[in-house]
């Protein structure tokens, strides 16, 4: 569904990726991992349009992104950015219905959507009137995660979701992530850090380091046949009871 080849960026003078070449397959859950500063992040940013590679090709359903049709391509993407990215001066319906507003969505669609959101994530509907400061850490992924998906996107993008989460919310919120993903049969790609997490959520893993590819499979294919060295030591550092 979405398609980078030999895609490079680079910040100033610090390169991020290095011509990478990477599919993502429609209605699959595809998890990068990886340590900070590797290009889980800017992989996300470039598939929204939100900044251009430098060299090489991006393409959405076999269309190549231009400046003409990146605007219907992002109106095509939900992206949960890192601790939700909600604004604290709306109330929780207002955050949600943001996109729905700026296409002139309906009161009553807007409301039976949000309706039809509360239930899928969990969220009680007495709390779309409260503001982002009287929620709990869960909540607020949980309201972040309605906004990402108020327009019935194609493609779900979410970048660290739970990272801020104690265990037990970050448990739990993965369980019902993972529900959720088996409902809605999206194209899913999510940035994590945690192997357990990757391994719990997604069909395929890609492990980058250094703006490069070290492997990409299942978990078992990751801890079974490592491709190199660093893929060994990068499990080694994540050993956890979730999936050792």
């Amino acid at each position: 569904m979405i398609e980078f080849k030999e895609i490079s960026k680079s910040y100033k003078n610090t390169l991020v990726l290095e011509k990478l070449s990477l599919k993502f397959p429609e209605k699959k859950i595809t998890v990068l991992i990886g340590p900070s500063g590797c290009g889980k992040s800017t992989i996300l940013r470039l598939i929204t349009g939100l900044i251009k590679p430098d060299a090489g090709s991006l393409s959405f359903e076999g269309l190549n992104y231009s400046s003409q049709n990146v605007i219907s391509i992002r109106k095509q993407i939900g992206y949960v950015i890192q601790s939700g990215g909600l604004f604290p001066h709306l109330t929780v319906a207002e955050n949600i219905s943001i996109a729905a507003k700026e296409i002139k969505m309906s009161a009553p669609e807007i409301e039976s959507r949000i309706n039809e959101l509360c239930k899928l994530t969990k969220l009680t509907q007495d709390k779309l009137s409260a503001y982002i400061s009287e929620l709990s850490g869960g909540q607020i992924q949980r309201v972040a995660l309605m906004r990402a998906l108020m327009l019935n996107p194609q493609v779900l993008l979410l970048d660290e979701p739970l990272g801020s989460l104690d265990p037990i919310a970050r448990a739990s919120l993965q369980t019902d992530l993972k529900e959720i993903f088996q409902k809605l049969q999206k194209t899913v790609i999510i940035v994590t850090h945690d192997m357990g997490e990757a391994s719990y959520l997604g069909d395929t893993l890609v492990l980058l380091n250094n703006g490069q590819i070290m492997q990409s499979g299942t978990v078992k294919d990751l801890c079974d046949n490592p491709a190199n060295d660093y893929v060994t030591e990068f499990l080694t550092s994540q050993r956890s009871l979730y999936w050792v």
